[in-house]
């Protein structure tokens, strides 16, 4: 590599999910204009099964396993992402981690401008926090009250579905920092590499907006939208435990991804399908809000109406037939 630091975009796959890391590259290739290096965390990947990668240019890491099984359904595989974290991807100035199953459709490179480290906050719009793990993975007294007194507990989580990381927030001992907060805390967060990157870099994320990596299952569930009318720059359809095509509208996209992997040359970079505007990524991302915000009343009102035809069915009644 010369002096000029270049950026990194990075996915991680075991033999499994080679598949869906192929979608992935095409998408960035074709959909995203990304002029940077690209690089597959290969877990436990055969060598003839690399070959692919390597022709195409793509740079290949091999990670050993830090844990033969995690203490929830997880793959052991998802513990490799601690390895961008090492003094190796310094580089790099900044590095894009990208889960294989995600689809990208338009320009990430705005998510360059991520001073430390970025990330979409959990579920969203929920203010998900960083008690949540220990809560819902049955921690025990001893680790909640160690952690209470270490970290604060209250503030938000982000997922690691996307990562955006300046190369200058890893130190030489990061990585081994990670690891071991991870196996101090493996058996209170069902073994997910997210609890430690929450209590590690808890005071450094930046909350990216939500188009930037959008949960098609969170906002079917928590809107009225159909598939076909969400969107973002970065589609997360979430596959893990479904059958592949469980999304139709989204497979699609994927498939027209991955029956165009093969014609990947990154000796000949294309420009962007699409690029966002700072209006546009603000625009969407209060519209998903405000639909979040009347699903929620709706379902407020919902409950609130059953409690009234059961406590009293003759005002139920007289509502539900008022007529303006």
């Amino acid at each position: 590599m010369n002096n000029v630091k270049k950026n990194l975009l990075v996915t991680l796959a075991d033999k499994k999910y080679l598949d869906f890391a192929k979608s992935l590259f095409s998408g960035v290739y074709f959909n995203s204009g990304w002029q940077g290096d690209y690089m597959l965390l290969a877990h436990q990947v055969p060598e003839e099964d690399l070959k692919w990668f390597k022709d195409k240019g793509i740079l290949i890491k091999k990670c050993e396993p830090l844990a033969e099984k995690l203490a929830g359904r997880w793959p052991a595989t998802i513990l490799s992402k601690l390895y961008l974290f090492t003094p190796e991807f310094r580089q790099w100035d900044k590095i894009i981690y990208l889960d294989a199953d995600l689809i990208v459709c338009a320009s990430l490179d705005k998510l360059l401008k991520v001073k430390k480290i970025g990330a979409i906050k959990h579920d969203h719009f929920t203010p998900t926090k960083l008690k949540f793990y220990f809560e819902k993975y049955g921690a025990s007294q001893a680790d909640y009250l160690l952690a209470q007194k270490k970290y604060n507990l209250s503030r938000p989580t982000f997922v690691s579905s996307l990562m955006v990381i300046n190369s200058q927030i890893i130190k030489e001992d990061t990585f081994a920092n990670l690891s071991k907060l991870w196996r101090q805390y493996q058996n209170s967060s069902g073994g997910l590499e997210e609890i430690a990157l929450n209590l590690f870099f808890g005071n450094l994320w930046e909350n990216l907006p939500a188009p930037y990596c959008l949960t098609v299952d969170y906002f079917i569930n928590h809107t009225n939208l159909k598939p076909k009318n969400l969107k973002g720059m970065v589609i997360n359809f979430f596959v893990y435990n479904k059958p592949l095509n469980f999304f139709e509208h989204f497979y699609q996209q994927w498939k027209i991804n991955f029956d165009r992997a093969n014609e990947i040359n990154l000796n000949n970079r294309l420009p962007a399908t699409k690029i966002w505007s700072q209006k546009e990524i603000w625009g969407y991302s209060l519209y998903l809000r405000i639909k979040v915000l009347i699903h929620s009343l709706d379902y407020a009102v919902g409950l609130l109406g059953l409690w009234l035809k059961k406590s009293c069915p003759a005002l139920y009644h007289f509502l539900k037939n008022l007529k303006f």
